[in-house]
């Protein structure tokens, strides 16, 4: 899919292949919204630890290939509420 100068890539984020995809495309930004978002089961759903390395494996291999500008856009969840500065 494109649109004006960007271009969308889809994968699956869990599957380790996206490695590979990072390499290929070089993207330069990356918008990451990846969460578990299924009412009620996110807050302490066990696929919550998986997401969560994913998401630094992905930050990690995007900065190694050249990536600049990085968004996460998770879930309330992802969050360690007991820093008082969120509440």
């Amino acid at each position: 899919v494109r649109a004006k100068n960007a271009t969308l890539h889809y994968a699956d984020l869990l599957d380790g292949d996206i490695a590979g995809l990072i390499g290929d495309v070089q993207p330069t930004h990356l918008l990451l919204a990846a969460w578990v978002t299924k009412h009620r089961e996110f807050w302490e759903s066990p696929d919550n630890d998986g997401w969560l390395a994913a998401n630094v494996s992905i930050a990690e291999r995007f900065f190694a290939k050249g990536g600049r500008r990085l968004v996460f856009a998770g879930s309330c969840a992802a969050y360690d509420w007991s820093d008082s500065i969120l509440r």
